[in-house]
């Protein structure tokens, strides 16, 4: 099993982290996408409503999405190999056909890779294993949110460009359109984007490896119906990870390991948060907890601790760093507690494998208190409830092993 390892005490430092809390403005009605980083904060902020195509950007990616953040729908049509200029019947058709949604569990499935058919397709078209080139072979219609219709044909993706094509219902108006991956349009952002309604490109987002998370509305399963619904939360970078926890009160002790964490973007999600339909008032659940760890190793503890609905669209989040991780399979223990100075809660995350004994010493040396506390080789949390103490002042957090060796953190209580 990984184990994660403190980097600050790798070099014999002693730190100890506040908990941070943050205020997410989307805006009134979620106007705007959020990309944020743990270490920096809001990393962009970009209007929800200017975009309709989003094309993945990395050389093999193929993935691309549909905007559903705004009101705007994607039909497939059912049969393939159908070029974009077919005069094609759509009276009373078009809401026969299958409506097709992004992915919430990986940025690389999109509204257009939905309904496969065939080896080696994604979706919209099949890739050559010859030339590695993938050839579209499906036609799209979409509902753009005023309400205008557009039929819309991925051609191909060849060496990291995009070739696509656009019509009305009636044909008129076919353009073709080309975005690489290359050459300043987004080049180094999870999507390229593009506009239907203004016919442009843009760059919405910041290069990929500045954010860890990001502030959106996108569809999702709800209530465990099969229909695709806009939802309102958190969606992971791809090179993030992150486990949601359940706790039974807020304030329990967890652990976990690892081999826990999950890729699925939607892991922190949207359900952190739910409506009473009695108040039609949002209210937190704050027995949820998250434990991400960035692209860069390091972990975070997120909470949430507010949501404002669409009026201000704001979301309220508290931080705190736990770690900065590297892989280790020696035994080797390290430990941090805060906050600190503490009013008599102290959190202790710590990579303990097997038993240890926890004491408080004062500064003459007296242990006034004693617990044993248990460790699995991951990283752990358990909260220390010392307020019966009535502790002021300072003292040492003292970590004994099996062996006898210790390692001390001086707190402060107030």
């Amino acid at each position: 099993m990984k184990k994660v390892i403190l980097s600050a005490f790798a070099t014999g430092l002693i730190l100890s982290a506040q908990a941070q809390e943050e205020t997410i403005v989307m805006g009134p009605g979620y106007a705007n996408h959020i990309w944020y980083s743990f270490q920096d904060g809001v990393a962009a902020t970009s209007a929800k409503d200017n975009w309709e195509l989003a094309f993945e950007m990395k050389s093999l990616g193929v993935g691309v999405h549909a905007n559903r953040a705004v009101e705007m729908q994607v039909w497939k049509f059912p049969e393939n190999d159908v070029e974009i200029d077919t005069e094609i019947d759509t009276t009373g058709a078009i809401g026969t056909w299958p409506l097709v949604f992004n992915s919430d569990e990986t940025w690389s499935l999109g509204a257009f890779n939905q309904l496969p058919s065939g080896n080696f397709n994604y979706g919209w078209g099949t890739y050559n294993i010859v030339n590695h080139t993938v050839t579209g072979n499906s036609l799209y219609f979409i509902k753009l949110p005023n309400g205008v219709f557009k039929k819309f044909y991925i051609e191909s993706k060849i060496l990291g460009t995009y070739t696509f094509k656009i019509c009305n219902l009636d044909n008129s108006g076919l353009i073709t359109r080309t975005l690489s991956n290359t050459g300043g349009i987004a080049d180094q952002a999870l999507f390229g984007y593009y506009s239907l309604t203004n016919d442009s490109f843009l760059n919405r987002e910041p290069i990929q490896s500045d954010w860890d998370l990001v502030f959106t509305q996108y569809n999702a399963v709800v209530f465990g119906s099969a229909a695709n619904q806009r939802v309102v939360g958190a969606l992971l970078n791809e090179n993030t990870q992150a486990i949601k926890i359940s706790l039974n009160n807020p304030t329990d002790s967890y652990t976990y390991s690892d081999t826990d964490l999950s890729e699925a973007i939607n892991t922190v999600g949207y359900d952190w948060k739910e409506l009473n339909y009695q108040t039609f008032q949002w209210f937190i659940h704050d027995t949820l907890v998250y434990v991400v760890k960035t692209q860069h190793g390091d972990y975070y503890e997120l909470a949430f601790t507010s949501f404002s609905g669409q009026g201000t669209g704001n979301i309220g989040i508290r931080k705190q760093h736990l770690a900065s991780a590297t892989i280790d399979n020696q035994e080797t223990t390290f430990f941090r507690a805060y906050p600190n100075p503490s009013d008599g809660i102290v959190n202790l995350t710590h990579d303990f494998d097997g038993e240890r004994i926890a004491n408080i010493v004062d500064l003459s040396g007296r242990t006034i208190w004693t617990q044993t506390v248990q460790g699995n080789a991951s990283l752990n949390l358990e909260v220390l409830d010392l307020r019966h103490l009535n502790l002021q002042g300072t003292y040492f957090l003292m970590i004994q092993n099996a062996q006898g060796k210790v390692s001390t953190e001086k707190m402060v209580f107030k």
